[in-house]
């Protein structure tokens, strides 16, 4: 083999190995490992509180409506099946979500939440997702609302205790500083009593997550319709209770590995939602 050669061939299995050195592990589902890797883990049943009122993320089964169906109930069994955990799904209101993991009666919220630097407050958040927020009005748009800028004087339903219920309320007070009427802002449990206000005339607008709000649209064509939508890249995590570092490592890893072998791109896909909106999972405080 000539000098040359020699140094050529030296030189690339050098950038080979400098590459796959830079390139980190992909993590793996280890459930036969759950009690070296989680030791708190090993043989509990973890209760995981979601809203199942939020098709097509989650929702109940119209064939068996003790069931909980759809993207994020997906996501949680493929979890728990890779960290090799028991699991339980415990539905409740979406305000009530964050105050019942406090109090310990769930380990997990799981249920489209988003981060927010006041709920890092009360949980650790293991990201995963982005998303984009829309309003939602009555057929016809009778108050011709196409951006929040035009809620001034309007009735807004939100949900309890999300960042749109926050938005609606920064939102009247720069109407006020303006001259302009405040927004007479009412909360409700859920997205369906939103759409029931709405279609009762005892709201104007309504506002969450843009997949939700389009899948409320196509099933109530003819009684609701989206008034305007824009990408927040809020970002999307599982609600973890401040200072169980090891559930929040365990969650993010097996979030982490369904993200490598392609299972969340895929339950994105079977759920009709765009694969885009997954990022690399990450814990946040």
């Amino acid at each position: 083999m000539s000098r040359i050669r020699g140094i050529a061939i030296w030189a690339v299995a050098v950038v080979v190995l400098a590459v796959f050195a830079g390139s980190p592990a992909q993590a793996a589902c280890e459930p036969e490992k759950v009690s070296t890797k989680y030791p708190g883990l090993a043989g509990k049943t973890l209760k995981v509180g979601l809203d199942p009122t939020l098709p097509p993320v989650m929702y109940r089964d119209p064939k068996d409506p003790s069931k909980i169906v759809g993207q994020d109930p997906d996501m949680i069994d493929a979890a728990m099946k890779c960290l090799g955990v028991k699991y339980e799904l415990v539905g409740l209101d979406f305000g009530t979500l964050i105050p019942t993991l406090q109090a310990n009666q769930i380990q997990l919220v799981w249920s489209n939440i988003y981060y927010t630097p006041e709920r890092a407050k009360a949980a650790d958040f293991v990201a995963y997702a982005t998303t984009g927020t829309a309003g939602i009005v009555r057929k016809g748009n009778p108050k011709k609302i196409t951006s929040l800028a035009d809620t001034c004087g309007v009735r807004a339903a939100p949900i309890l205790g999300t960042v749109e219920e926050v938005a609606f309320k920064e939102q009247s007070g720069k109407c006020v500083a303006a001259g302009k009427p405040p927004i007479e802002v009412s909360t409700y449990p859920n997205a369906p009593a939103t759409t029931r206000a709405l279609e009762n005339d005892r709201a104007d607008i309504s506002m969450y997550d843009l997949v939700l709000v389009d899948q409320v649209v196509k099933s109530n064509p003819d009684k609701v319709e989206r008034a305007f939508a824009f990408r927040t890249n809020i970002r999307i995590g599982v609600a973890v209770k401040k200072g169980n570092e090891e559930l929040a490592t365990a969650v993010r890893d097996a979030v982490k590995a369904l993200q490598d072998n392609g299972t969340q791109r895929t339950l994105l896909q079977k759920n009709g939602m765009d694969p885009s909106l997954a990022i690399p999972a990450e814990i946040l405080r």
